[in-house]
């Protein structure tokens, strides 16, 4: 049995991937998702609800995504830099 903390990375893509549409204006929701799951898988493994596999694999994956974030912000990308030291 699989366990239902362990992110799909089919999903997230989808879903960050529609925060990060060329219409949207929910791409700073996009950043705050990234980080948020970072710090939520962070408190997973400290409580070992997943092991250091599963977390180093959740890492991975924002880490791939993050660039799409800031490549999808543009010209406004400098404003959300400050974002970069919560990643």
């Amino acid at each position: 049995m699989s366990n239902p903390l362990i992110f799909d990375q089919k999903r997230l893509d989808k879903y960050v991937g529609g925060l990060l549409g060329p219409l949207t204006t929910t791409r700073l929701r996009a950043m705050a998702t990234l980080i948020g799951m970072r710090h939520f898988q962070d408190f997973l493994l400290s409580v070992n609800l997943i092991d250091q596999g599963a977390h180093r694999r959740a890492m991975q994956m924002c880490d791939r995504l993050w660039p799409r974030i800031t490549e999808a912000l543009a010209d406004a990308a400098p404003d959300y830099a400050f974002l970069d030291k919560y990643r």
